[in-house]
């Protein structure tokens, strides 16, 4: 996701951190602290969108690459084996 929306190699794991205390974080403050730490507009957008979305729907949607991930395909599984039951 961080490549996909251009976060360059070395910004991505301060991204990541700044990600990981998004709950803890006031919306404008985050927002913020992604922009200070180098990310331009579109790119702050595209983390809180993708930290927003609901589904795996909308994730693989605004964010292709991830329908190949591993992860994501092994989530959309559980989810399609849950609704047979």
């Amino acid at each position: 996701m961080l490549d996909e929306l251009g976060i360059a190699k070395e910004l991505q794991t301060q991204t990541v951190r700044t990600m990981d205390k998004r709950s803890k974080l006031p919306r404008d403050v985050f927002e913020k602290t992604l922009s200070d730490g180098g990310l331009s507009d579109k790119q702050v957008k595209g983390v809180c969108d993708f930290l927003t979305t609901k589904s795996i729907v909308d994730v693989t949607s605004s964010f292709p690459s991830l329908i190949e991930c591993s992860a994501v395909v092994e989530m959309q599984s559980a989810i399609d084996q849950l609704t047979e039951m």
